[in-house]
């Protein structure tokens, strides 16, 4: 199964990703001071970008995981998932160096789903650009990222 090779080949990522569906993504004003939060505090959505992305590197597990991240962002559009977004464009960043070495592991299959999955975040981004461009100076380094995320999600690399 893709979901059981992630980074730390953590059982309990199938549950976390039911979890997210049901439950939302968590906190998004991670990382809190330091012992904030502790073993089942912490955010679902950290839990998975733990398991799916290291220090550039993705696996197969991510290729399950985005696609449930992007029906969370879809499912509530009235939320601020801009946090969520900028990780699914560092990992459309990673996927561009790895792709070639996860594709015979994934199959095709999975990966079109996967791609069909961003490209129905063409849906909300650029509304979420627009409310990005119009914030403070992170919001625009927000936007930017999201404009990338919008650029892969139309297949451009």
């Amino acid at each position: 199964m893709l979901l059981s090779q992630s980074c730390y080949g953590d059982p309990l990522l199938p549950q976390y990703l039911e979890r997210t569906l049901t439950e939302g993504p968590g906190d998004y004003d991670w990382p809190p001071r330091p012992g904030t939060y502790v073993g089942e505090q912490i955010p679902l959505w950290e839990r998975v970008f733990a398991q799916i992305w290291h220090q550039g590197s993705i696996y197969p597990a991510t290729y399950v995981a985005v696609p449930v991240w992007c029906e969370v962002v879809l499912g509530a559009p009235e939320l601020n998932h801009s946090p969520l977004l900028e990780l699914i464009c560092l990992i459309e960043e990673s996927r561009e160096r790895h792709e070639s070495e996860l594709a015979p592991v994934v199959g095709q299959k999975i990966i079109t789903a996967y791609n069909a999955a961003l490209q129905r975040l063409l849906l909300i981004l650029p509304d979420r650009i627009e409310q990005q461009e119009n914030a403070t100076t992170e919001g625009r380094v927000t936007a930017q990222q999201l404009l990338r995320l919008q650029a892969f999600a139309l297949g451009k690399r």
